[in-house]
């Protein structure tokens, strides 16, 4: 059993200190865009170990916070790549868009998430993978994963800022 956990234990270590990959194609597509549309995904998450409709039972205000974490994902892209690339909801005739998929959130507003850089015909042309992202340290659950988005998106924007220089 200690045997078990201590291989469980190495092996999600290796997966933290491997951190953000691209998994699947490429960002050289970026290159020379000014705008991405944005989209998130919950479909699939796993929040505090249930799905996104039994945490909003559990949770009676995540429908109301929701849109608050999405937010906090993308402003904090947009505050890192200083107006280098924009990502917006307004969802125009931009030929590519970032989707941040959620995987799992913790009782702590850990975050571990994806990011896939899709075209308008539905490819997906980039796959970063492994965002894994703290939360807060203290507050409500939602005020946690409110803080573990924000997270998600420094990370993700200063990976992304590094490999489009």
């Amino acid at each position: 059993m200690k045997r078990a956990l201590l291989l469980s234990l190495f092996l999600l270590a290796c997966c933290l200190v491997k951190g953000q990959v691209i998994s699947e194609g490429s960002l050289e597509a970026l290159k020379g865009q000014h705008i991405l549309n944005y989209e998130t995904d919950f479909s699939n998450a796993s929040i505090m170990y249930m799905t996104e409709e039994e945490f909003a039972k559990y949770e009676d205000d995540w429908n109301k916070d929701k849109p608050v974490v999405i937010m906090n994902f993308l402003e904090e892209i947009n505050n890192t790549l200083k107006n280098r690339l924009v990502v917006t909801k307004t969802k125009n005739n931009r030929y590519y868009t970032l989707k941040w998929v959620v995987i799992s959130i913790s009782s702590k507003g850990d975050t571990l998430s994806e990011v896939h850089m899709i075209d308008t015909d539905g490819k997906v042309v980039a796959k970063i993978s492994n965002i894994y992202a703290e939360g807060g340290s203290f507050g409500t659950k939602l005020n946690l994963i409110k803080q573990g988005s924000s997270n998600s998106g420094k990370k993700f924007s200063k990976f992304l800022n590094k490999k489009l220089k």
